[in-house]
């Protein structure tokens, strides 16, 4: 028997209509799930792009910076080498990537590469060494870094600091070796910046001056010298032609004075310029000395410590080149002592020494100082007045 429900027409309208209405509301759900599925393809698609563009400008990055770059993953397979890796390692990406890393440079198996890699990864840190990587021949700066994907490389090839560490190292110990044998010199070695600042100073100056290396460490050379101006004539000379011999009066720890003879080098770096003074110091104060007394000698009198009759005479002739070119005036006066022989006859040469040598000061005190009062011999005396007041000059002396 057939079903009433539906068998009017009316019910059967009304059923229709409710089932366009499930159908429009279902058109409808499905309608905004399209559009969210839409929006959300396309919200990924940006986050890809997005994603996409991140790598590219990363890897763009990664492809101009001077540090060699690669990574591996976990199971140590190369991910990423930038195009200076690629100088370094020697070898094209194309034959690294997703190779292994230990596989393709099984030398470093073992190394501190081996090492440190593996502790980077199970100790989750950041590990730095420097090393010679032989089939490289290279000194190597590396740096790696840990991630949940692996490991970031950073390298560079050091060799080139590498090998002036390496010459200055040897430059050093030849310095060193140097400095021990300078050492052991008697003479007095010092070496000083163009600032006059003290950079060396051998023990032989140690003996000489009486200050040790480390009190003058640092400090000016001029603190040596008395006169600063001879000095500073002597470096100025030194500056213009690279080099300075001559005689040149210093100063001791204690204040005394000393002469040494001087030997001193330019030194200069290695774009011309000056840098440094090297300085060989002789102490020729005992030879100094005894050149003085020697000089002494011939040109005074021992007796009473005045000009003697050479340089009497060298005396008289610049007064008389003097008065030729100035027309200056001038006098000569000849003394001898009364009765000097008689006092030497009865009271001995002694007391006759003694006379003169009270004679001589009462003489210079009577003129100036740019006068001369010398002794010609026995009771003789001669006097060169070179000024204008000759005349008046005389008069205490004929008094």
């Amino acid at each position: 028997m057939p079903d009433a429900t539906f068998s009017t027409p009316a019910t059967r309208e009304l059923v229709h209509n409710q089932l366009l209405s499930v159908k429009k509301e279902k058109a409808v759900a499905l309608e905004r799930l399209n559009k969210k599925l839409l929006l959300a393809i396309r919200e990924q698609q940006a986050t890809t792009l997005e994603l996409s563009n991140a790598k590219l400008r990363t890897e763009r990055i990664l492809e101009s910076i001077t540090e060699a770059f690669y990574t591996v993953d976990r199971e140590w397979r190369f991910t990423y080498v930038n195009k200076e890796a690629e100088n370094l390692l020697r070898r094209p990406r194309g034959d690294l990537l997703g190779k292994v890393l230990w596989k393709e440079f099984k030398e470093a198996i073992g190394t501190i590469f081996d090492r440190e890699y593996h502790r980077a990864l199970a100790e989750n840190t950041t590990v730095k060494f420097e090393t010679f990587y032989a089939p490289l021949e290279g000194w190597f700066e590396v740096h790696a870094y840990p991630s949940e994907e692996g490991l970031a490389v950073y390298f560079n090839d050091i060799s080139e600091r590498k090998q002036s560490e390496h010459a200055r190292q040897e430059a050093g110990a030849r310095i060193h070796q140097q400095a021990s044998l300078l050492d052991k010199a008697t003479d007095a070695i010092i070496v000083h910046g163009i600032d006059h600042r003290i950079q060396f100073w051998n023990e032989g100056a140690e003996r000489l001056y009486g200050w040790t290396s480390e009190e003058v460490s640092g400090k000016s050379i001029e603190m040596l010298y008395e006169d600063i101006l001879a000095f500073k004539e002597a470096t100025s000379l030194l500056l213009n032609s690279g080099e300075w011999r001559g005689e040149i009066a210093q100063r001791r720890k204690d204040g005394g004075i000393l002469f040494v003879e001087a030997h001193w080098t330019l030194v200069r770096n290695e774009e011309g310029q000056p840098q440094s003074v090297f300085a060989i110091n002789t102490d020729i104060t005992q030879r100094k000395s005894a050149e003085n007394k020697i000089q002494y000698l011939a040109f005074y009198d021992s007796l009473t410590g005045l000009p003697n009759r050479q340089l009497l005479l060298d005396r008289l002739r610049q007064a008389l080149a003097a008065r030729a070119r100035n027309h200056r005036t001038g006098a000569l006066l000849f003394i001898d002592l009364d009765n000097f022989k008689l006092l030497n006859d009865t009271f001995g040469h002694d007391s006759g020494d003694l006379l003169l040598r009270q004679l001589a000061p009462r003489l210079i005190s009577c003129v100036r100082e740019g006068d001369t009062v010398a002794r010609l011999g026995g009771d003789e005396f001669v006097i060169i007045l070179v000024t204008d007041l000759a005349k008046i000059m005389t008069q205490p002396l004929l008094r």
